[in-house]
Order: structure tokens, then sequence, then C-alpha cells
């Protein structure tokens, strides 16, 4: 046994290693799934098909953790101070302050990672196409795998990275630059085929996903229609996974492992109104080194990032609840906003909401449930309350080397 999960562990490690390899290089090419490639072409067939959804998913949880960081960097959640003994990532001060000169190597890498992701999930379900399988759950394992990971790649891309301080969005290949509303359109298309090959098992998760993606658009309607059969209590949540050789970002540079972000001292406010809100503002205190706390969330290197849990599709139904109520004035619409934000509160153990409701208080509900996990600089950017001047980016930028490599985004 022991002998067995060794050899596990030298397999996993060999597709970290050849991922990142693939993902090292231009992937702005005009890369399609490498199907055919000789230098590969083991890999078609059904026998690798675990290995290579596990690599997926790996892959994956690493870009995750490292974007939603970031985002955490340029939004008022998290605070690079140079005084910090620890700060020793200049890079990191640019996106502290919103001043971030296109050739930071930080969101280069970031860039290179997420490239390389949505490559390997497009090539997986460019493989799982043509391969001829004998079982066809796993083929639609597989299908919904490369599906539901291509379309976060997507969803990261429009979500976190602009070509400009306020015009978000990405590229795929080497094309040109795809605007955040139709990366999101596009990502919401790789969602519907992969709950079309889940076979209902991704069916919650795939709603509360595009009720996100909905919400954030503006389009009210369509994310109710998507949360409401979105995930419920029954439902355990959809999370980023680590492991030994695939470690959360967060922890070696937000966290005990290495503390180069500080978390800002105004989740202080939170607990010092009600100790038990440490339960979801987790942070701890830096050791004998001034008066700063860090996020203690990610309390190991191993430690799981929730992408969507029952909670977060509950105050997307509070807040769409709400936003009924200010047109309809009707007490329903504003009890059922109320009914949401407490059962999230309730599932901590913590009390029914005691302060009047308002849009503000909803939004200080999710800053609060979705600590750490990426959602504040886009809630930042929905509510209009942006803590830096005018001029600061509010997306991290397209890199220079990428827009230099990139035919399309030269001048």
């Amino acid at each position: 046994m022991k002998n067995y999960k060794t050899l596990n562990y030298i397999l996993l490690f060999g597709l970290a290693a050849f991922i990142t390899l693939i993902g090292c290089k231009d992937f702005v090419q005009n890369i399609e799934p490498p199907n055919d490639s000789t230098e590969d072409i083991n890999l078609n067939s059904e026998q690798e098909i675990d290995f290579l959804m596990n690599g997926v998913k790996a892959k994956f949880a690493t870009t995750y953790s490292e974007l939603t960081c970031l985002a955490g960097g340029l939004s008022d959640e998290l605070v690079y101070d140079p005084n910090f003994p620890g700060a020793t990532y200049p890079q990191y001060f640019e996106v502290e302050v919103g001043i971030i000169k296109l050739n930071n190597t930080s969101i280069e890498n970031a860039i290179t990672n997420l490239g390389s992701l949505r490559m390997h999930a497009d090539t997986l379900i460019g493989r799982a196409s043509v391969i001829t399988f004998k079982d066809d759950n796993l083929r639609n394992q597989a299908l919904a795998t490369g599906y539901i990971y291509g379309a976060l790649a997507r969803y990261l891309w429009a979500s976190y990275f602009g070509l400009n301080e306020n015009n978000g969005g990405g590229v795929i290949n080497s094309g040109p630059f795809i605007p955040a509303s139709a990366m999101y359109d596009l990502a919401l298309k790789y969602i519907d085929s992969a709950a079309r090959y889940s076979q209902g098992d991704l069916n919650p998760v795939a709603y509360s996903l595009k009720a996100k993606i909905h919400l954030i658009e503006g389009r009210l309607n369509d994310a109710d229609t998507a949360a409401q059969n979105g995930m419920s209590e029954i439902d355990k949540p959809f999370e980023a996974k680590f492991s030994k050789e695939s470690v959360n970002f967060w922890y070696n540079n937000a966290g005990k492992g290495r503390t180069q972000f500080l978390l800002s001292r105004r989740y202080l406010d939170y607990t010092s109104q009600d100790s038990r809100e440490i339960r979801r503002v987790s942070f701890a205190n830096t050791q004998g080194i001034g008066n700063y706390i860090y996020q203690s969330k990610y309390f190991e290197d191993k430690t799981p990032i929730i992408v969507m849990s029952w909670q977060e599709n509950s105050l997307m139904r509070a807040e769409l609840s709400w936003r009924e109520y200010m047109k309809s004035r009707m007490e329903s619409d504003s009890t059922s906003a109320m009914t949401y934000i407490d059962a999230v509160r309730a599932s901590h153990g913590l009390d029914p909401l005691a302060v009047p409701l308002t849009l503000d208080e909803i939004f200080n509900e999710r800053d609060k449930e979705l600590f750490c996990t990426g959602a504040r600089l886009i809630d930042q950017r929905r509510s209009g309350k942006w803590h830096l001047s005018n001029s600061a980016w509010r997306y991290l930028p397209i890199t220079e080397a990428e827009r230099t490599r990139n035919p399309n985004l030269l001048k």
C-alpha cells in the first residue's frame, strides 16, 4: 500500500510538472487540443482520463488560489505594508495601491497559469471527444470536468483581468481581446455543457455559478431564475482542493506560511461587534512584529478554498429579493431577504441579523461569508464602494509580455 501511494505521488508530481512545462510556453499561440500530437499521443486513451482530470483539477486549484489572493490584494481585503518585516515582494505593493506596471512578474505568472488552465481544460474536452470509451460514464465525467473548469477559466479572465484600468476581460490563444461581458457569456455556455454531461450531479453548482455571473452582469431576473435552482443546504460546497504537490497560494503569500499580504484591520470591527464572527472572518496576530493581523482561514497549505456553496447562493437570493423589494415595496420580498441572510448566519452559530436590512448590510454579510475567496474585488466594483483613486486599476492588467506576443493586443 505504501508503494502504491508513493507511485501515485510520483505520477501526480509528473503530471504537475508536465502541465507547468506546457503552461510556461507561449499559450497565446494558436493552440488547439493536441489530440494527435506525437509527444503526448499516449495520453489519448481511456486509461489516462482519470490522470488528466486530476491534473486539470490540480491546476485549477493552484491558479484559483493565486488569482483570488492577488484580487484580495487589489481590493480592500488585504494590505501590503512595506514597513512589515516580512514584506519583501515590491510587485505586491503595486497591486496594493492599484498602480501596476505592465511588467509585474507576479501578475505575469498568474496569467501564464490561467492560460495553462484554460488550455488543459479545453484539451481534456478535445481528448474525451475523440477517444473511444468502453465506459460511457467516464466519458461524460471527463467532458463535464473539462467544461466546468473551462468555464471557470473564462470566469477568472472576466472577473480579474483587464486591458486597461476599468475594462475587464481577457484573451484566448492569439485571439483579440474579449471584453468581460463576452467572456462571461462563454463561461455560461461551458457551464451549460458541463451540466449536460454531468447527468444531474453538477446541476445545483452549475446553476449557482450561472446565478453568480448573471448577478455580476446585472441580469437580475436571470440571476434569480438560476439561483432558485442553485445549491441548497443539502449540497456540499464545490471546492478547490490542494495536495502536497499543489499547495494553497494564500498560505505562502498571505498567511501563516509566509505573510506578504496582511489582512486589513477593518475586519477587527466585525469581531469587536460579535466575537463569534471569527468563525467566518478568521485571522491571527503576527507574533512579536508590530500590530498586524493576517488571514488564518487557510491555516495549512492544503486547506481547500470554497468556490461555491449554498451559503453564497442564499446570499445571492437575499440580494435579489432585496433589490426586488426596493422596487415592489412588498414586505414578502423583504422578509425573504432576511430569511436567507439569517439562514446563512445560523449555519455558523450566529444570531439573526440585529440591524435593519439594507443593501450595504447585505454586502457586509457577503464580505464576511465570502472572506478571502476573491469575491470582495468583484463586490467593490458592483457596489461602487471603491477604496483607491479613480485612476487605479480595478482589474489585474494583462501584462506587457502577453501584449507583446499577441499581435491582436499591439497598438
